[in-house]
């Protein structure tokens, strides 16, 4: 099913874009270490949810004062299903360390979690290693939208 965006979404995606712009790949995993979703195993997975919220909220924080008048980067939506991850570290590997070894995109460029998924936007220019780790990741875990 494709990802429907909303206005609350369009916010994110420009905090997400606005982000990349400034920090590039030297500001990937800084919101939040990598390989936190292994204190999410199943009895807590509901709680996801909740961090992505301050997740995003802490991106807004850093981004607020930043100005960014073009909207030029151009990319994909991809979703994540959490409870598919399988824990084996390809997509971390076959992308060159963008995703972690739970599969997860990083957090600076995530714009929302809705139904069990997590959506992350990707800037075209991480395109190729993204979809690398996608192809590789034998769980299914890992979705274009």
């Amino acid at each position: 099913m494709p990802f429907m965006k909303n206005q609350y979404l369009d916010s994110e995606i420009i905090n997400a874009k606005k982000y990349y712009h400034f920090y590039g790949c030297n500001g990937i995993w800084k919101i939040i270490e990598k390989n936190f979703l292994d204190d999410f195993l199943d009895s807590k997975i509901d709680q996801l949810e909740v961090l992505v919220g301050e997740c995003l909220a802490r991106r807004r924080a850093i981004v607020e004062c930043l100005n960014y008048d073009e909207d030029y980067i151009s990319g994909d939506f991809l979703k994540l299903h959490p409870s598919e991850v399988m824990y084996d570290c390809l997509a971390e590997e076959y992308s060159g360390g963008l995703f972690d070894s739970n599969d997860v995109p990083p957090p600076e460029l995530w714009i929302g979690y809705s139904e069990g998924e997590l959506i992350s936007f990707i800037p075209r220019d991480l395109y190729l290693k993204a979809n690398s780790g996608v192809i590789h990741c034998v769980s299914g875990s890992l979705e274009w939208s």
